[in-house]
């Protein structure tokens, strides 16, 4: 028998040919007719077709403009071809004109009369050079046929490009494109078109994998299958391979192993303690034993030599709120079993014999689990029906890592976990640290239907990696086998080639190191391409503005967008990688927002000038109004004080009993006025009582009691003390029985004669007259 590796390297290194595409009008061809491809020294391909030029950027083709009336018009009809003069100019020929494309500046030159001394380009003016194939070469187009394109189709041109693939421009079939020979997955059918269930690894080169109708050998090397038990309805659920190279596989039939050539079943007839043949699972232990489960949530250990099946449950009743486990994980501690099921997960601590629930998972995962795997650094990856969660060996912290459904995981040799999702084949590396597990590295490396991944009918807990590296699934097509060995050396990183700028209002040439754009320019448009043709999908970038953000965007589309910048200087930066191979040259260019001419020096220094000059005419209005305000409320003031000193001294002239608070305006005055009133009426009988002795008396100066009185009754000192003991005088008058002489006396007047005198004169009456109820006329 060969060894395993020839025959592996025979079914698997030979790579799958690859599939043919067609471009055309859909991709912006302009017709069907290509009549000249090549290829670019810094990337992408320049299409001719009959005169209307493209450039690929590695998606799309876009028109280069071109000016016929510059061009250089040939006398005569002539070949199809092309030469370089150097490495930016590439001069061009058709049946019309001779052209000139600079491919650094991507755009056509017209000085071509001033170039034409060159003899390569002379040669090709006279129609001696040739690189385009003639249009019958019977090789290509034996090559279409193979590959499915009918009926005869003409080739104009042939270019080969540095990947190795091959373009083909054809006379009325647009352009072929032939990629290099691309490694792939391989799935190997059953007969009758069975879909496999479970999968398991036999050694180095065979599988054993339960179908639709029973258990088969698999030969991994040569694709040759086996029958090696027949049943129509086990409907299988998993397969495990034990230390000692067994093969437990499950369904709802019961188990079946395969131990050294001999199949031996095991169900409720031969195991005590199985209640039904359903079984999910075998698990092998640390030490030992088998962990299985019987009858949907029933777990325990499984001893086949002796026929015996121990279930937990009697001791662990919790185990009966779990609807399907279809899995379990015995930790690396040994002492711990981690169970997933179809409404949630626990832990089984068999030495404290307890079931807790797995609460610490992020509250948005899905309570469906489909599968689960430990790595070498402890760390718990689970796999539910809407993503991918990663939990630390204590079991205390998790953290969605993916959301998608993901329907199975294994491990290789190498640290890395494979799993399949409802995105394709993803493998991430666990050798990295926990802050490292991003979106840049769990994303990268993603294999889908272009790599043999079938997209559909994956099995649950249907992935195992045999110990040569080889990943099998299980799926409704077959089994799905990929020689992982080639993608353990990361791909060269790519160049990054800046394929087009434009904004909403025009577009610029993106050889340019920078490009200056207006304010209010908006929609700006970056493309770029590492021009990986062969596997597109392979293809990750990721890009940044500095100035406006220095985080990086991950993408699988070599564009950028930025809407409505600042002004400012930026750089862009974008990269490309190969799956998850280094990132390549980092690409640079410069990028100039100008300020709006509202925003320039001048106009900030006439904001400033304008600002000043009107905060200065706002002060000075402020002002004025200020003043106005006040002179208005002074006058008021005055005026309103002016009413109360009129009002003030007329009471005070024609009442008798007047108080301080009649005659004053404000509290200070009121106070002073009462020390006054009360110094007069202590030395009412004092006809010697001075105004010199009433200032000592209320501790002012003379000048000041003048003042004081003057503006409040607007009479004299001498005055106010006449008046008040006159109005004491009258009070006596009215209250008291005294004579008139009597009360001069009293009020402090020296003689009769003058107190009458001076009484008539403030009343217009005599004592005796107003004692006897006489009013003044």
């Amino acid at each position: 028998m060969r060894t395993f590796l020839c025959l592996f390297t025979l079914l698997l290194s030979t790579e799958l040919s690859a599939q043919l595409r067609n471009y055309g009008s859909k991709e912006g061809l302009t017709t069907g007719e290509v009549t000249q491809v090549i290829e670019l020294p810094a990337g992408g391909l320049l299409v001719n077709t009959v005169g209307d030029f493209k450039l690929f950027n590695g998606d799309t083709f876009v028109s280069l403009p071109c000016r016929l009336d510059s061009l250089h018009r040939l006398d005569t009809f002539g070949r199809y071809g092309h030469v370089w003069q150097g490495d930016s100019l590439l001069w061009l020929r058709d049946f019309y004109y001779l052209y000139l494309f600079d491919v650094r500046q991507l755009r056509f030159r017209y000085d071509v009369e001033a170039r034409l001394r060159d003899e390569a380009v002379v040669r090709l003016l006279n129609g001696k050079t040739c690189d385009e194939p003639s249009a019958d070469n019977a090789a290509w187009q034996d090559t279409l046929r193979k590959h499915g394109v009918a009926g005869d189709c003409p080739i104009n041109t042939v270019c080969r490009d540095r990947q190795q693939g091959v373009w083909m421009g054809t006379r009325g079939h647009n352009l072929f494109y032939l990629p290099p020979s691309r490694h792939q997955a391989v799935t190997v059918g059953f007969p009758g078109q069975k879909a496999a269930q479970a999968v398991a690894c036999i050694g180095d080169n065979q599988l054993l994998a339960g179908t639709e109708d029973g258990l088969w050998l698999l030969d991994a090397a040569n694709g040759h299958t086996q029958l090696l038990k027949k049943e129509t309805n086990a409907l299988y659920h998993s397969a495990t391979t034990d230390r000692q190279g067994r093969v437990w596989i499950c369904s709802q039939q019961g188990i079946d192993c395969l131990e050294k050539g001999r199949l031996k079943h095991y169900d409720a007839h031969n195991i005590k303690g199985f209640v039904h043949d359903h079984v999910y699972f075998v698990r092998p232990m640390q030490d030992g034993q088998l962990l299985t489960n019987n009858d949907h949530h029933v777990l325990g250990t499984l001893e086949p030599e002796n026929g015996r099946f121990t279930p937990f449950n009697k001791a662990l009743p919790a185990l009966q709120n779990y609807r399907v486990i279809v899995d379990a994980l015995p930790l690396r501690d040994g002492r711990r079993i981690l169970g997933i099921t179809q409404n949630g997960a626990f832990l089984l601590d068999i030495q404290t014999q307890s079931v807790t629930p797995l609460n610490s998972l992020p509250e948005e995962l899905s309570d469906k689990f489909n599968s689960v795997w430990q790595d070498k650094k402890g760390r718990i990856w689970l796999g539910t029906q809407n993503g991918l969660a990663m939990m630390s060996e204590d079991t205390k912290t998790s953290r969605l890592l993916l959301r998608e459904c993901v329907r199975g995981m294994t491990g290789d040799a190498e640290g890395f976990l494979w799993f399949r999702g409802s995105e394709g084949l993803t493998r991430i590396d666990t050798k990295l640290a926990d802050t490292e597990l991003n979106e840049e590295t769990l994303n990268r490396f993603r294999l889908t239907e272009a790599d043999g991944i079938p997209c559909v009918g994956l099995q649950e807990r249907s992935v195992v990696m045999t110990p040569k590296g080889l990943l099998c699934l299980a799926n409704a097509c077959g089994v799905t086998l990929l020689d992982t060995r080639p993608f353990r050396t990361p791909a060269s990183p790519p160049l990054n080639v800046l394929t087009g700028v434009k904004t909403a209002q025009r577009a610029f040439l993106p050889h340019q190191n920078k490009w200056e754009l207006d304010y209010g320019e908006s929609r700006l448009e970056l493309s770029f391409s590492a021009f990986n043709y062969a596997a597109p999908d392979h293809t990750h970038y990721r890009y940044r503005l500095k100035g406006l953000s220095d985080q990086w965007t991950y993408t699988q589309q070599g564009a950028a967008l930025f809407t409505t910048l600042p002004f400012g200087h930026y750089l862009f930066e974008a990269q490309a990688s190969i799956l998850d191979g280094k990132w390549g040259p980092l690409l640079q260019k410069e990028i100039i927002v100008h300020r709006p001419f509202w925003l320039s020096a001048w106009a900030i220094v006439l904001y400033v000038l304008l600002t000043l000059l009107a905060l200065s005419a706002l002060a000075l209005w402020y002002r004025r109004r200020t003043r106005a305000l006040l002179e208005k409320q002074n006058d008021e003031r005055v005026n309103r004080l002016f009413l109360l000193r009129q009002e003030a001294r007329h009471r005070f002239a024609q009442s008798v009993n007047v108080t301080a608070k009649d005659i004053t305006a404000n509290s200070r005055e009121e106070e002073l006025m009462n020390r006054m009133m009360q110094s007069i009426e202590r030395n009412l009988g004092n006809s010697e009582f001075t105004v010199d002795m009433l200032a000592n008396d209320v501790c002012v100066s003379r000048a000041s009691l003048y003042r004081i009185i003057k503006n409040i009754l607007g009479i004299t000192p001498n005055d106010f003390i006449r008046n008040i003991r006159l109005k004491q005088a009258a009070q006596m008058l009215e209250e008291t029985d005294l004579s008139v002489s009597q009360i001069s006396e009293c009020v402090g007047f020296g003689t009769p004669r003058y107190f009458t005198q001076q009484f008539k004169k403030l009343y217009g009456v005599t004592p005796s007259e107003y004692q006897n109820g006489k009013t003044a006329p």
